[in-house]
């Protein structure tokens, strides 16, 4: 997936998640009127930005059970200090802001609980691991210190996926497959 494809996606994520609870959301309930102001959206903001990168365990992003059961647990805390807001009481543009924020919350959460590519796809740990076997050789100096870095990563990354691929759809094992097949440009 490209990056291109991938912001888009996250974009439609992001409108569907909006959209679907709006729908689905009592319309005469109104916005939020909570105590929390704009500084406080934006420093959530921020704060969960932050959140959402994955702890490292051996250099490598730690995707399993636990780790994921306490993302869902915190993404649920800035879900409702999200609802802690204000936002009735603020301007157009801040509340569109509020929203923004709340899409990406639910997309995130969709994320924890639907999608799962770290238990799902293969391709989730493959596609790294095909960049890095066709890195342009010769390397120096700090691209060398970070081949090396990535090297090192291997074992682990495998090992992670042995152990947190415990759902793999098949369409995406097919995949993982057919890149691995083709990924000289050959197959």
């Amino acid at each position: 997936m490209t990056f291109a494809q991938g912001l888009a996606t996250t974009l439609l994520f992001a409108f569907l998640s909006v959209a679907t609870a709006a729908i689905a959301s009592d319309t005469r309930a109104g916005p939020p009127s909570g105590p929390l102001g704009y500084a406080e959206l934006v420093a959530l903001h921020s704060g969960f930005t932050a959140f959402r990168e994955p702890a490292l365990v051996q250099g490598i992003a730690d995707h399993s059970r636990e780790a994921i059961a306490r993302k869902r647990a915190v993404t649920a805390r800035f879900h409702e200090r999200l609802q802690q807001m204000n936002v009735a009481a603020l301007p157009r543009p801040q509340q569109v802001d509020w929203l923004l924020v709340r899409s990406l919350l639910e997309h995130y959460e969709f994320e924890l609980a639907v999608t799962r590519p770290w238990a799902r796809d293969p391709g989730f740990y493959l596609d790294p691991l095909l960049q890095t076997a066709f890195t342009e050789l010769p390397v120096e100096g700090e691209a060398l210190a970070s081949l090396r870095k990535t090297l090192r990563g291997v074992a682990p990354t495998l090992a992670a996926a042995q152990r947190n691929l415990d759902a793999a759809a098949a369409d995406y094992a097919d995949l993982a497959l057919r890149s691995l097949e083709r990924a000289d440009g050959v197959g």
